[in-house]
């Protein structure tokens, strides 16, 4: 995966280049939740918006076509649709360029997005194959159009042009099918899951979320009944609606500990079997260094795509220290006043490279009391 930002918002610049996993440390204000907004926009816009093109030039005949549809021909059409999916998760599409700054740039392997100043986007389709689909299609005139897909087919019903219009937002979805589902998690998490009840109601969706901050919904979309890792706590799902049981007994979520409910929409979600990708925001936040070790531990043991932002050099060093390939980026200050990204390198020991957040003499005692600490617990 790649995710690349030239101008986006305190960020000058950011080239991160990983596999399934990523770690992005860095101050307050740096612009961790531009590159985890930015990473939803570029692999999961599917997720805000189908995509629908003006015009479909293909032609369906009943039985099992094997199409290659280039993403290059609808490059008309794709400056809108992110526009609209940048208003749904960012806002104004303006206000993602550095102040003074004439445009903002986001791109990864498939696609590159121009924003400019007065708020337009543009959209560059990179040097790709062709998506390749095997289609099984049902003609049926006048009827309700239905799709459905599976590992190597979609299938669809219906009349041509409803047929037509309905199969591209489907083979859309196969170019980040490796990623898709992908659930946010904000680090507004803890009064989200407090207001459960009085929200379930609503679809979870970033189209129905406040301008603010329109991703602060999306998990509890995704939320699972799990039976908490660490401390027990049993939590369950009626019609969109949590509860807690502790012991047996039903308890409000009130008495629920911050650290714990902040810990168990993560585990919610990592249980969930239909994600495939996890982007969250500080997962150590209201936990006690200790746990924050363990989180650290337990998530490098995730079979999920992950895309992580944290102020925490102790779950980092933990989670570099059991995943020895995680990529770990450190947002860091330059002279404008503007972040850049820079690669922190794991050691073949698990050891992380300097942080520029923590002084030489604090990140050797770190490491080596984390590791002391990690190979005691794996005993």
């Amino acid at each position: 995966m790649k995710l690349i930002a030239r101008n986006l918002g305190p960020i000058r610049y950011a080239n991160l280049d990983f596999n399934d996993k990523i770690i992005i440390i860095g101050p307050n204000s740096s612009g961790k939740t531009f590159l985890s907004t930015a990473f939803y926009i570029l692999y999961g816009p599917i997720n805000v918006l189908p995509f629908t093109p003006s015009s479909v030039n293909i032609k369906l005949e009943e039985g099992i076509i094997n199409l290659e549809l280039d993403l290059k021909d609808f490059e008309n059409d794709l400056p809108q649709y992110f526009k609209r999916v940048i208003e749904l998760t960012f806002s104004d599409p303006k206000n993602l360029v550095t102040f003074g700054e004439e445009k903002c740039i986001l791109e990864n392997d498939v696609l590159k997005l121009t924003i400019s100043s007065d708020g337009n986007v543009a959209v560059k389709v990179k040097e790709i194959p062709p998506i390749k689909v095997k289609i099984e299609y049902k003609k049926v005139p006048n009827g309700l159009t239905v799709v459905a897909t599976s590992n190597d087919s979609i299938f669809v019903t219906g009349d041509e042009e409803g047929a037509k219009g309905a199969l591209i937002p489907a083979i859309f979805t196969k170019l980040f099918e490796k990623y898709n589902p992908i659930a946010f998690i904000s680090t507004e998490r803890i009064s989200v899951l407090s207001m459960n009840n009085l929200i379930s109601n609503y679809v979870y969706s970033p189209v129905v979320a406040t301008q603010n901050k329109p991703l602060i919904l999306d998990f509890m979309r995704w939320l699972y009944p799990i039976e908490e890792k660490f401390y027990g706590v049993k939590f369950s799902i009626d019609n969109g609606r949590l509860s807690a049981e502790i012991k047996g007994k039903k308890v409000p979520l009130s008495v629920i500990s911050t650290g714990v409910a902040q810990l168990s929409v993560i585990e919610m979600l990592v249980e969930n079997p239909i994600l495939k990708t996890l982007i969250i925001e500080e997962p150590e936040i209201n936990l006690h260094t200790d746990m924050q070790i363990e989180v650290g531990k337990y998530l490098s043991k995730v079979n999920k795509n992950m895309f992580i932002t944290t102020h925490s050099e102790w779950f980092t060093v933990a989670f570099a220290y059991y995943l020895r390939n995680v990529k770990v980026y450190e947002l860091r200050k330059k002279d404008n006043e503007l972040f850049e990204s820079k690669e922190i390198k794991v050691n073949e020991d698990g050891t992380l490279e300097s942080l520029e957040t923590i002084h030489k003499p604090e990140e050797e005692f770190l490491n080596k009391m984390v590791s002391e600490i990690l190979s005691e617990n794996d005993k």
